[in-house]
């Protein structure tokens, strides 16, 4: 009966190096303190894993590309079944085997030196002082320096990007086709052109540092413009053309497309923005005159519009949702009707007709991750930033995916002049004097008992929405008990609260 010997704790630990990471055996053999010497080369230069195994039939545990290491532990007694062992790890993946010398073995064996050349799998000796963990950890430092390199060429890669596409942005502002080709040609060091279905140049540039007669790499891309006209932007670089290369080809590609698309509509709006800017300079400030003949005003024949508070989870996230909102309302040939209120909440205008329904439809995926306050229709001369202020309010109290509309308290007796008397009075000695304390002491009492009237006293709720510990907000609510002189756990003092708080917003 056959015994298996199996080191548990180092079958399995496998160092990867990245992403189809290769490294080659001369990076252990040139290095004397791994004491790893080839007896038969591998059939590939390199490995992408290093593994330890014991066991006799390892299956699944052998990872493509690996570089296997092992005593022989269960073939002390058993040298004849080596070779079939060997066959074994070149049937699995394995691309060279690391014998270790021992208590085992102390050579490597002639069998295994004869399966390894019969089956073309490498073969390196691991001298006797040497432990495997050493050879491991060599390729695992080795393969960390090697990543934090690449993590920094994609770093700046990336931030070489974002300059260069936010240059091309700012070019295109004004409308030149020809300086916006003269600096994409700059950034890719390539002669760009950009024509029509007929072939006919619309624009071409050269960068200064281009030499045709160096080795050149081409790419090509295709757009459309609103007028189904089609047109190629051609790239000859001498240099490899990257990933980062291409997305800022198409960066080009998309404002080329709007500047050759709409060059009448644009000359309107930039009028249009003069036109505001000499309003302005003269005095005129009254916002339904500023918006009495503005492209797509987003009003109804009786001047009112709806005021909608959208707030994201960062800066990236709200461009995203910006652009996702303005994709939409180009699509109904509309314009987009937006005000940045801080670096993750932004003002949105939109007809009084537009639901939030509709809202959520063009949001799509990116509704589960944004808080929305949408307002009842106002005359937009009398949009206040009073009115904007209690919108961004009540988004502080909801949580992703949660939508606070007027509607949601439709109480019409809560507008008796007595009542909102009562409610404003006991608004203000709750929170109001919450807010006091928070401006003095750097709190978010009055947030916190915000959020948690919204989200029906749920201490769990209330601290997802908060981004708090639960027990963070139990300590919170119970000061605020004691500083206003409540008890939420009555029915009466809660519904006191929330209306105090709800009665007046939107």
């Amino acid at each position: 009966m056959s015994v298996m010997y199996s080191t548990a704790k180092n079958v399995g630990r496998i160092v990867r190096s990245g992403d189809c990471v290769m490294f080659p055996f001369s990076f252990l053999t040139k290095n004397s303190r791994l004491g790893v010497t080839e007896i038969i080369s591998a059939p590939t230069a390199s490995f992408s894993v290093v593994q330890t195994n014991e066991l006799v039939a390892p299956e699944h545990f052998i990872q493509p590309e690996s570089f296997v290491l092992t005593v022989g532990a269960a073939f002390r007694d058993r040298c004849e079944e080596l070779p079939a062992y060997i066959q074994h790890l070149a049937e699995q993946g394995a691309v060279a085997v690391g014998f270790g010398i021992s208590d085992v073995f102390s050579s490597v064996p002639e069998p295994v030196i004869d399966s390894a050349r019969k089956h073309n799998i490498g073969l390196y000796e691991v001298a006797r002082p040497v432990p495997f963990s050493r050879i491991v950890s060599a390729v695992y430092e080795e393969q960390h320096r090697r990543s934090t390199a690449e993590q920094h060429q994609r770093a700046y890669a990336q931030q070489q990007l974002l300059q260069a596409q936010e240059k091309l942005t700012r070019t295109a502002i004004s409308g030149d086709m020809k300086a916006l080709t003269r600096d994409v040609a700059e950034s890719l060091e390539a002669c760009v052109a950009i024509s029509d279905a007929n072939g006919r140049i619309i624009a071409e540039q050269v960068a200064r540092s281009y030499n045709a007669m160096k080795k050149t790499h081409t790419t090509s891309y295709k757009i459309s413009s609103e007028t189904q006209q089609p047109y190629i932007v051609h790239v000859t670089s001498t240099r490899v053309i990257t990933g980062e290369d291409r997305s800022l080809i198409r960066h080009y590609a998309g404002l080329a497309a709007t500047l050759l698309s709409r060059p009448a509509q644009l000359r309107r709006v930039h009028n249009q923005i003069n036109s505001y800017a000499l309003r302005i300079q003269l005095g005129i400030k009254n916002a339904e005159e500023l918006y009495a003949d503005s492209v797509d005003a987003p009003v109804d024949a009786d001047g009112f519009a709806r005021p909608i508070v959208i707030a994201t989870q960062s800066r990236r996230a709200m461009q995203t949702v910006l652009d996702t909102l303005d994709r939409h309302a180009h699509n109904r040939d509309q314009l987009l009707h937006a005000l940045r209120l801080t670096e993750t909440t932004f003002l949105l205008v939109v007809r009084p007709e537009i639901n939030i329904r509709h809202i959520l439809d063009d949001l799509g995926e990116h509704s589960s991750r944004v808080r929305i306050a949408a307002g009842s229709p106002v005359v937009l001369a009398g949009l206040t930033p009073e009115h904007v202020g209690q919108l961004e309010a009540r988004t502080r109290t909801l949580r992703p995916g949660d939508v606070s509309q007027t509607s949601d308290t439709n109480l019409p007796w809560l507008h008796e002049p007595a009542v909102a008397q009562a409610l404003a009075a006991r608004r203000e000695e709750i929170f109001g004097r919450l807010n006091s304390y928070d401006a003095a002491h750097g709190t978010e009492l009055e947030k916190t008992l915000a959020v948690f009237l919204r989200h029906s006293a749920q201490l769990a709720n209330t601290a997802d929405a908060l981004g708090v510990h639960r027990h963070t907000v139990r300590t919170r609510i119970e000061k605020i008990q004691h500083m206003c002189e409540i008890s939420l756990d009555n029915p009466a003092h809660f519904s006191e609260a929330y209306l105090a708080m709800t009665a007046f917003d939107g």
